[in-house]
Formats: C-alpha cells, sequence, structure tokens
C-alpha cells in the first residue's frame, strides 16, 4: 500500500470469477500485528463475500483480533471474528485493517549512523535504517539541534558555527509508537566569511 511502498498479494489471481474481470482481493501483511484485507467489486451488481481468517487469509487471528474499516472511520471496529462478511455495491472497495490483539504495539528499530564531530560548514550526511523485520517505519523526522529540521531516512546538513549540539530522530512507526534517538554532534572552527579576490574566476567559455 502507498504509506509503505509494498504491494498487496492477490489471493484470487488464479481464482476470479469471469464477471470480474481482473483480481478483487488483495492482502498485504504490513507488521507481524497488522494485515490489510482489500477486496473490490468491478461488476455492476452487488457481491458478497466471507473470509475464514485461517483458512481463507491465512491470519492466525482466531480470539485475538480486530477488524476495522479504514474508509469508514465512523463504523465501529469487531473484535475476535472467525470469519469476515462483507457486502460490497456496485463498483465500489471495501478496506479493512485486521490487527492482531495478542501482540502489542512496539516502535520501530533503527540504527542511526552520522558524524560525531565535523568543522562548521562541512556538509555531514546522516542516515536511518530500520530493522526490516520489525515494525515498519512511516516517517523519519531530524531536529539538527541548530534550529534547522530535515526529512527522510538520509539526509545532510552543514552547522554555521561551533559549539556542542544535540542531533534528535524522531522516527513514527506503523504502530504508532515513535522510535526516538539523540547523538551529540562537536563542531569546530569557523566558516571564512571573508573576500578574497584572488580565489574567484571569471568563467570562460571554450570552443
Amino acid at each position: 500500500m502507498a504509506r509503505l511502498g509494498r504491494a498487496s498479494q492477490p489471493l484470487d489471481l488464479m481464482s476470479y470469477s469471469p464477471e470480474d474481470g481482473m483480481p478483487s482481493i488483495f492482502l498485504l501483511q504490513e507488521s507481524k500485528r497488522t494485515a490489510i484485507l482489500t477486496v473490490f467489486n468491478w461488476t455492476e451488481k452487488p457481491t458478497e463475500h466471507s473470509f475464514d481468517l485461517i483458512r481463507d487469509l491465512g491470519l492466525q487471528l482466531r480470539g485475538h483480533n480486530q477488524v476495522s474499516d479504514v474508509l469508514e472511520s465512523a463504523t465501529s471496529a469487531q473484535n475476535n471474528l472467525d470469519m469476515i462478511r462483507l457486502q460490497l455495491p456496485p463498483h465500489s472497495v471495501k478496506v479493512l485493517r485486521i490487527i492482531d490483539t495478542s501482540v502489542p504495539p512496539a516502535a520501530p528499530t533503527v540504527a542511526v549512523h552520522g558524524p560525531d564531530n565535523a568543522r562548521a560548514g562541512d556538509t555531514l550526511q546522516f542516515s536511518a535504517e530500520s530493522d526490516a523485520a520489525g515494525v515498519p517505519v512511516l516517517t523519519y523526522s531530524w531536529d539538527f539541534g541548530d534550529g534547522v529540521h530535515g526529512e527522510g531516512a538520509t539526509t545532510s546538513h552543514a552547522y554555521t558555527r561551533a559549539g556542542d549540539f544535540t542531533l534528535r530522530l524522531v522516527a513514527l512507526g506503523l504502530d504508532g509508537v515513535p522510535f526516538e534517538k539523540s547523538l551529540s554532534v562537536k563542531i569546530a572552527g569557523k566558516i571564512d566569511t571573508r573576500f578574497s579576490p584572488s580565489k574567484k574566476n571569471r568563467f570562460r567559455q571554450t570552443d
């Protein structure tokens, strides 16, 4: 799905009905705790579906699950289902989030890399790498400790003055629990702001 950059797997690739003309049932295991079931109705008439969580979806969640409608947040979540039954009007879609309630929400595991000392004006590279077997990360937010912020798994920054700075990373995980890490960066020296004409060269076009 879009927020993870992963594709859902069609469950009816070899068994979809002729009326559908294409697969209509998709499942994405987002993490050990969360799965997303997406069901389309491509046809001109209402359709009905029933899914056994174990037999049809392969989810060992009987007695400890919560099922909620992603697109209709006002709909109450259902707990501890053995079967999921859906009725879809023509040309519609249902997206259900299925949570294994036996697995508690957790923060992602992230390794943070970056220098701990540099000179003012140097461009420093920072990166964060999440554990592929852990909770997926949705966003990375960096606070460089000098009033500047950055986003993304990799980023760069140049400090403009000497000092001891505390860099802070917040990685928001799929379960809604953030990973937080602080790094100390010592910056020495200063940026040379003097104008030196000898260091400036006129651009000359060559044939």
